[in-house]
């Protein structure tokens, strides 16, 4: 499909080159069709021949391959080599190509026609070397911006495959715990956890999902701790919309949320789990408030938000704000994405 753009365009270029170039010769040269077609049309198709012979041959060895010596022999033998063919059709064609003046009467001579068909040859080669120099250069840009996106989608997929054990190893101890009392809310948490892994395994899988998913992933994770908490849990969940079609990346709140209940009170009604998510114009924002338990200290409390950030990083850049208020008794982390 991209060669036959390719050819498409190409010959779309030829055609419009030769056209001028006839329309030139005819209005501006006052010659006849037959001269327009002799100096443009064969000798037209010489430098056409001449610009690809340059293009595929000589500039892939002299931009492409550094073989400078070798290259410059050849672009010296090609140069000769179209200049011999130019004269010979000169001088099939005398009456059209070499002479000139209001009567034809006069005569180009053999030194000042090989001159400037030698110009002619050298223009249309250096056009090829341009050509070929800004393809180039422009394949690499976008093998390069190729090769970033390839870099960032496996540095996501990475980061996104940390979450999954991680959450999972807090939830299934949740589990242990519900189990080792013999609690009967063992099979409903088993129940909420296994829609959860649903939804990481299948939901997930593309580079951003609708918020929505993510609200009811959010809320049956909050589910399953209310089932496994036997003091009750208090959260204080606030969620406004100004349309339904808001796509973010997936996996993205939960770790605002696993880290308050990890490392902050939830079991105090005097002081709930505040979580506010909002969206207008463009804008989500996103807002976890937490008292802080200085009994709940987790060694491996960091990779949540390093990882968080990070992800932020690639999936938004320039796009997102991201703070986190630490106090003594309060923890606040707050992100404003922009979106499309």
């Amino acid at each position: 499909m991209m060669l036959n753009r390719t050819v498409l365009i190409h010959a779309l270029v030829w055609s419009l080159l030769l056209a001028l170039m006839a329309i030139v010769v005819i209005v501006a040269g006052e010659g006849s069709r037959r001269e327009a077609l002799i100096s443009v049309g064969f000798v037209g198709a010489i430098n056409i021949v001449l610009f690809y012979i340059q293009y595929l041959g000589i500039n892939p060895l002299f931009i492409g391959g550094k073989q400078y010596g070798r290259a410059a022999l050849y672009m010296v033998v090609l140069l000769v080599g179209s200049v011999i063919v130019k004269y010979g059709l000169a001088l099939a064609f005398s009456d059209e190509l070499l002479r000139y003046g209001e009567n034809k009467e006069k005569i180009l001579s053999a030194g000042v026609y090989m001159g400037m068909a030698a110009i002619n040859s050298v223009v249309f080669m250096m056009a090829s070397s341009g050509v070929y120099l800004t393809s180039s250069n422009m394949k690499t840009r976008i093998q390069r911006e190729n090769l970033e996106r390839e870099k960032m989608a496996a540095e996501l997929a990475f980061l996104r495959s940390q979450i999954n054990p991680h959450f999972l190893f807090n939830s299934l101890n949740n589990i242990y715990s519900l189990a080792y009392k013999k609690s009967d809310r063992t099979a409903e948490a088993i129940l909420k956890l296994s829609e959860i892994m649903r939804y990481m395994l299948n939901g997930s899988i593309g580079d951003r999902v609708p918020l929505q998913d993510e609200l009811d992933y959010l809320q049956n994770y909050i589910d399953l701790q209310r089932l496994r908490s036997g003091n009750g849990v208090y959260v204080d969940m606030k969620v406004n919309l100004d349309r339904d079609n808001y796509e973010i990346m997936p996996l993205l709140l939960i770790t605002f949320v696993e880290n308050a209940f990890k490392h902050g009170v939830f079991t105090d009604a005097e002081k709930p789990v505040k979580i506010t998510i909002a969206a207008a114009d463009g804008r989500v924002h996103i807002k976890v408030e937490n008292a802080k338990s200085h009994d709940n200290k987790d060694a491996a409390s960091g990779i949540g938000l390093t990882n968080l950030r990070r992800r932020l990083d690639l999936g938004y850049p320039g796009k997102h704000t991201f703070d986190v208020a630490d106090s003594e008794n309060y923890y606040i982390s707050e992100l404003f994405l922009y979106v499309e």
